[in-house]
């Protein structure tokens, strides 16, 4: 007799960024992951793709006071008793107050025929 349940590694562990979109500069974001496994996932752990150092350890990882330093992709793990998956990269776009300066200033209005 065999049983009804399926067992398996961690599958579809997928990594998102909250608030999507533009991040600014002292913001705080959270990343959250998500993976379907049986048995159910028994840890999480956090990298950006840059340096593949882990960052944290958790189904969500927190930054706060963002910088732009902060920019890049990251990605998550999962792992169970019976194997581990990887997230595809999630990019993560902070804007600097000086960047925001400096678009505003070439796309500011000028007057018709003025200088």
């Amino acid at each position: 007799c065999s049983s009804p349940f399926h067992s398996d590694s961690p599958k579809t562990t997928r990594a998102v960024i909250l608030p999507s979109g533009q991040i600014m500069e002292g913001d705080s974001v959270t990343l959250t992951c998500s993976s379907d496994a049986n048995p159910p996932v028994l840890s999480y752990s956090w990298f950006n793709q840059s340096s593949d150092v882990e960052l944290g350890t958790g189904q969500s990882y927190s930054i706060t006071s963002i910088s732009s330093q902060h920019s890049g992709l990251y990605y998550c793990t999962a792992q169970n008793q019976l194997g581990q998956s990887r997230s595809g990269p999630s990019r993560l776009d902070v804007l600097s107050i000086a960047s925001l300066w400096e678009w505003a200033g070439q796309n500011s209005c000028r007057e018709p025929g003025g200088a």
